[in-house]
């Protein structure tokens, strides 16, 4: 009987301890899936692609620039990241500070930097994120909310 006992309890911690390996894996999956997202939209940014962009985004996202109304939908977002003539993007890049994946959301913050300005002559930019991401039902991570605020750059050294 002791036995029998052993054998159950073994049993069902086996069970137990798989799903758990399992999830943590997807985790580990998902979290690199949205770092891909993010490079993807920071390369799309810079050659201004911006059906790559926009693709990137949820069809109902919701976007939060510094100082400005909320952005809603696509098209919005679209009108919004396009460039206006004359102004490159030479670089762009998000760093997450912290990525937590929460089943079909996942909530990344962190630094953003890039340049930007008019052709020949691009400004530093940067600033503070956070997304929240979405697993969409075609199984691809795409960003549902976007708030972004700047932070002046450092001053020159003396």
């Amino acid at each position: 009987m002791r036995r029998r006992t052993v054998v159950s309890t073994l049993a069902a911690g086996m069970l137990l301890a798989f799903p758990a390996a399992a999830s943590a894996q997807s985790a580990a999956e998902a979290e690199a899936a949205i770092r891909l997202q993010s490079a993807r939209f920071s390369q799309a940014y810079v050659n201004e692609d911006f059906d790559t962009l926009i693709g990137i985004y949820a069809a109902d996202a919701m976007g939060a620039p510094s100082g400005r109304d909320f952005i809603r939908g696509r098209e919005a977002l679209r009108a919004y990241w396009t460039l206006p003539e004359g102004v490159d993007v030479t670089y762009h890049r998000a760093t997450p500070e912290r990525l937590v994946v929460d089943g079909r959301h996942a909530y990344d913050w962190g630094l953003y930097e890039g340049a930007s300005g008019p052709a020949g002559a691009p400004r530093p930019f940067g600033g503070k994120y956070l997304i929240t991401w979405v697993l969409d039902d075609d199984g691809v991570w795409r960003i549902a909310n976007d708030m972004w605020n700047s932070v002046a750059p450092p001053a020159p050294a003396r």
